[in-house]
């Protein structure tokens, strides 16, 4: 008997925000000033970075947090 095999893939979601809110902080950032989204990509990329470090089966996307924390990062200036 074939069984399907199944695929676990790591949790993303709070990299991919941080990502997300880092770019709006820049885009965003240029016109009207950044500072609430370049403060949430930061904090949801070191709480991502952290729970990887924690649990790296679970969690993954350890790129896309340190993208989001840099592009946050941007946005504040």
């Amino acid at each position: 008997m074939n069984y399907p095999m199944q695929f676990n893939s790591q949790d993303q979601t709070l990299p991919i925000i941080s990502l997300v809110l880092g770019i709006l902080a820049v885009i965003i950032g240029c016109c009207y000033g950044g500072l609430p989204l370049g403060a949430g990509a930061i904090i949801t990329g070191v709480i991502a970075l952290n729970q990887e470090k924690e649990d790296s089966a679970k969690y993954g996307g350890r790129g896309l947090a340190i993208a989001g924390i840099i592009t946050g990062a941007v946005g504040l200036q």
